[in-house]
């Protein structure tokens, strides 16, 4: 149909060419029908090239996505000189940045291991990362600020993020024990996830992983967002700025999930090793009897009691002055239930309270208030 349209559109202007060039008189419309004829031509053309169906073709104006994997790290990027490819990255700041080399062991610069670099890890595995930087740490400015985020790149505020945040970091620009500078180093080591006995920046691992594991533990969540490959963007920043990134394939299923946790607990225990139940003021065999049966009955694994801060304190009405109730404080250790550990505790500082009837103190004890701090400690701590 659209052919026949374009050929009687070019046999009715070329019969009115013909009639109008028999007389002189028609040469001024024989001009604009050549004009015209030009430019059914043209648009003939335009048309003849849009296709027909989807099938034929793409639609015009709309841009098309290409195919062919591409890397948005600059190349080389300063410090490593091998030929180990830098995994894609994506970066909420859309700036260059040098990038972070992923490991299931330590890198060492100069050494890379080509067949050891890697970014597809799963729970249980221990993550080792390398930031290669444009500058050494002193220009840098590391004294300034440092920073290492991490958010998963589908979707950052529905999922796992986590940042360990240090200022003033002078103690990173002290010199080794074998005399070298690190503030000449153009990189930066740093263990994402790891064992507390082998993480190289034991305090930011930690907090890493507590962050991970506080999103494994929200009943908020579905089960659909803890199992799966999680998309881990690493971001290393200084002075506020990005200046290294990488990510990171990261997969958790219900068969694996366990040794993430056992590996999250050698740092819980590594700072818990220290942490001691304070002092009981005095000992009262009977009464901590009763504290115990009170938490008992409400429903906790009670480890220890001991009283807290003294003796009875009677309390009175304001107004007639009359003893309405007496109170008493004691640290409560309990077993920590939902702790994959069995070695660990918590403890509370709690008020209990017993009632005034008649002419004496009725004997029956209860829960009167509970401090807001409840602190972590071993089970084996507790003597």
């Amino acid at each position: 149909m659209k052919n026949i349209r374009n050929q009687l559109c070019r046999w009715t202007a070329g019969v009115l060419m013909a009639v109008m060039a028999s007389t002189s008189q028609a040469q001024g419309a024989l001009d604009f029908l050549q004009k015209l004829k030009e430019k059914a031509d043209q648009v003939t053309n335009q048309v003849n090239n849009i296709p027909l169906s989807p099938s034929q073709g793409s639609n015009p104006g709309i841009p098309q996505t290409s195919t062919s994997a591409t890397s948005a790290f600059p190349a080389p990027y300063t410090g490593y000189k091998g030929d180990i490819p830098p995994p894609p990255r994506r970066t909420v700041w859309n700036k260059e940045t040098n990038t972070i080399l992923f490991s299931k062991k330590p890198i060492k610069v100069g050494k890379e291991d080509k067949a050891a670099i890697t970014n597809q890890f799963e729970a249980g595995d221990q993550i080792s990362a390398m930031a290669y930087l444009k500058d050494n740490l002193k220009s840098s400015r590391l004294v300034n600020q440092f920073k290492v985020y991490i958010y998963d790149a589908e979707d950052a505020n529905r999922y796992y993020s986590a940042n360990f945040t240090r200022e003033r970091n002078n103690d990173l620009l002290e010199k080794r024990d074998d005399g070298s500078d690190p503030g000449v180093d153009r990189h930066f080591e740093f263990d994402i996830f790891a064992d507390a006995k082998t993480a190289l920046q034991p305090q930011l691992t930690f907090t890493l992983m507590e962050a991970m594991n506080r999103f494994l533990t929200n009943r908020d969540r579905d089960e659909k967002d803890w199992y799966r490959t999680h998309v881990l963007e690493v971001e290393l920043q200084m002075n506020y700025e990005p200046v290294a990134s990488g990510i990171l394939y990261y997969k958790i299923t219900p068969e694996n999930v366990g040794k993430f946790k056992a590996m999250y607990q050698t740092h819980v225990n590594a700072g818990l090793k220290d942490e001691r139940l304070p002092d009981a003021s005095h000992k009262d065999p009977a009464l901590e009897a009763k504290i115990k049966a009170v938490m008992t009955a409400r429903g906790n694994d009670v480890r220890k009691v001991a009283l807290s801060r003294g003796d009875w304190e009677i309390v009175r009405n304001k107004l007639t002055g009359i003893v309405t109730h007496r109170l008493i404080t004691a640290y409560v250790v309990s077993k920590e239930k939902k702790s994959s550990n069995p070695d660990e505790c918590y403890y509370n500082e709690l008020r209990f309270r017993e009632d005034y009837v008649g002419s004496g103190f009725t004997g029956k004890l209860q829960l009167d208030g509970a401090g807001l701090m409840q602190t972590k400690i071993l089970c084996s701590n507790v003597k």
